[in-house]
């Protein structure tokens, strides 16, 4: 009887905590990040804080943004690569003719043309991230913060 007990406590705990991707891996980038600002050629981009996370799981992205009234969530999803200090995004094109949750957030200044996205990772910490992204000779800076 004893036994039975302690299995019923034991797996619960046993399911909760195997959380494994990319060969046990879960990598830097893995979890949620909030955009705190936005740089473009070194002044501050006017736009709402906290209202754009990014998450980042397997090889997907999602980008989920909190509208202004009446308060909906847009979100779009893509592909994401990590490699060094590169980090690359690939979403649909705007003319592709999918659906809108395919193409790449225009709300950031993201280039809708469906050509990937190469940032350069200037900083990637436990809890923070900054990534540059020139777009028709401007550098925008993203910065973010993790959430999860």
């Amino acid at each position: 009887m004893k036994n039975i007990y302690l299995s019923i406590l034991i797996i619960p705990i046993l399911l909760c905590c195997g959380c494994t991707q990319n060969n046990g891996h879960l990598g830097a980038l893995f979890g949620s990040w909030t955009l705190t600002e936005i740089d473009k050629d070194g002044e501050i981009v006017e736009k709402d804080k906290d209202d754009t996370v990014f998450s980042f799981q397997s090889s997907i992205v999602e980008v989920a943004w909190l509208t202004e009234p009446p308060y909906t969530t847009e979100y779009r999803y893509g592909n994401f690569t990590h490699e060094g200090d590169k980090l690359t995004m690939q979403f649909q094109s705007d003319d592709s003719g999918h659906s809108n949750m395919y193409k790449a957030p225009y709300w950031i200044f993201f280039p809708q043309d469906g050509k990937p996205i190469i940032f350069d990772v200037m900083t990637l910490k436990s809890d923070r991230m900054t990534l540059k992204l020139n777009i028709d000779g401007s550098d925008y800076i993203y910065k973010f913060r993790k959430t999860m």
